[in-house]
């Protein structure tokens, strides 16, 4: 039984610690709690929200161009609560989480509206279905009804769109684990009636993040590390530990080894039982 997700079930280690709690643990016959989550989407209209998250990027503020911000800003995801009036098509399901048949953490999945009234949109709206067990349900899904701590998740478009009747929408949205969290990807082609195209976004949340020339640099595979000072003290305090040392043998170590660091041995003791911590048993 478990209860891991956030606004969308792929968030943090959920599917994958379910995943692995189900291969060990469950017994021939058992039962998983929740059997299943179903993932809805439907085109909104949030103009409050993508201003508060686009809008102040567009401008020159106090003389500084902030337009640079504004494609970050565009691929990062919120949480937010939509009601129905917010909805410019119905929901469509995108994806379906069986936990007694999920053999991977990555979720992928499309959907695709014809727009019936002339509506301003915004992005794409995401919610689920919990199916618990026989009987037992919730739905975070502005139709619902229900509030509880969950919220929906507002992927938005870099710009606002001025759809027509007849329009198509379509989009695919992926959810790939990460390292700690998921990177989600939601691609959306928009064409009129006629066929002709009219908007096309590739989007991710990896766009979102601000990442430096040197920490990419530093990750790239065929970099070659030297350990900084840090990392030269940390090696010492494992390289004692690793020796059976006491921590205090292994702090006055320290300590005469990196005598402008750590000016007596009691002042190298906390940064030696930081990494006992970390990595001793």
């Amino acid at each position: 039984m478990s209860d891991v997700h956030g606004a969308l079930p792929a968030h943090g280690q959920s599917l994958r610690s379910i995943i692995d709690a189900r291969d060990r643990f469950l017994a021939p016959g058992g039962a998983l709690i929740p059997r299943r989550d179903t993932m809805w989407a439907a085109v909104v209209d949030a103009a409050a929200l993508h201003d508060e998250i686009a809008g102040v990027w567009n401008d020159d503020v106090f003389g500084v161009d902030m337009t640079v911000v504004h494609e970050a800003a565009v691929n990062t995801w919120h949480g937010t609560r939509f009601g129905e009036a917010d909805l410019v098509t119905r929901p469509e399901c995108w994806a379906a989480i069986d936990y007694a048949r999920l053999a991977s953490a990555h979720l992928c999945g499309r959907a695709a509206w014809t727009i019936e009234e002339p509506r301003t949109a915004h992005g794409i709206g995401v919610w689920f279905d919990w199916d618990g067990a026989e009987g037992v349900t919730f739905s975070n899904s502005p139709l619902s009804g229900e509030r509880h701590v969950y919220r929906q998740a507002f992927f938005p478009w870099p710009a606002a769109l001025e759809l027509n009747r007849g329009d198509q929408v379509h989009i695919t949205m992926r959810a790939d684990p990460v390292g700690s969290d998921y990177v989600y990807r939601w691609d959306t082609t928009v064409r009129g009636e006629d066929g002709t195209a009219k908007a096309g976004f590739v989007q991710s949340d990896f766009l979102g993040q601000v990442l430096s020339a040197n920490r990419l640099r530093k990750q790239a595979s065929g970099f070659k590390p030297t350990l900084s000072e840090e990392g030269r003290i940390d090696r010492a305090i494992l390289n004692g530990a690793a020796s059976g040392l006491p921590l205090e043998q292994i702090a006055r170590a320290i300590s005469a080894a990196f005598p402008h660091r750590f000016r007596e041995w009691t002042d190298a003791q906390r940064r030696v039982g930081e990494v006992s911590c970390k990595y001793c048993e």
